[in-house]
């Protein structure tokens, strides 16, 4: 696992002890990203984690977009938690199958609810995310091949 990802991981985890524990009179206090406070972080993170669930269900690439937290910040949180870990969570997702060589397999991320697949390198992001997030295992996926057709 790179440096990069145990960071991240760590502060996913750590970013959601916090917010578990803010007051509901805190919610308006400054944090210390300038001329923002509490809620305004949580939203934000809430925002770039429903872009990451929209991905995993779409498979298209998606940005963040303003979110808005309502009336119970942590309420609104856990469900968008929740609902990126289920989206990257799903039994017999993904699949891996054998590619040109051995040590490079295809990987994919079905989406018969969509009526689409999506392919590496989304497949293998949606992948690495969901074993270092959900179940804390260090995950590379550097091997993984794209399918022959997306070569061109």
């Amino acid at each position: 696992m790179s440096e990069n990802l145990r960071h991240f991981t760590a502060s996913l985890y750590g970013f959601d002890a916090v917010v578990q524990r803010v007051e509901p009179d805190q919610w308006s206090n400054e944090s210390p990203c300038e001329g923002w406070c509490a809620r305004d972080v949580v939203a934000h993170q809430a925002s770039v984690l429903t872009a990451v669930t929209k991905i995993a269900e779409s498979g298209e690439m998606v940005g963040p977009a303003e979110f808005e937290l309502g009336d119970d910040p942590v309420a609104t949180w856990n469900d968008v938690r929740d609902g990126v870990l289920a989206a990257l969570d799903r039994p017999g997702v993904p699949k891996i199958t054998e590619g040109i060589t051995p040590e490079c397999p295809l990987i994919r991320f079905p989406m018969p609810f969509l009526e689409t697949t999506v392919w590496a390198p989304t497949a293998a992001m949606l992948y690495q995310t969901r074993e270092v997030l959900l179940h804390r295992r260090a995950t590379r996926v550097a091997h993984f091949e794209q399918p022959r057709w997306a070569w061109k």
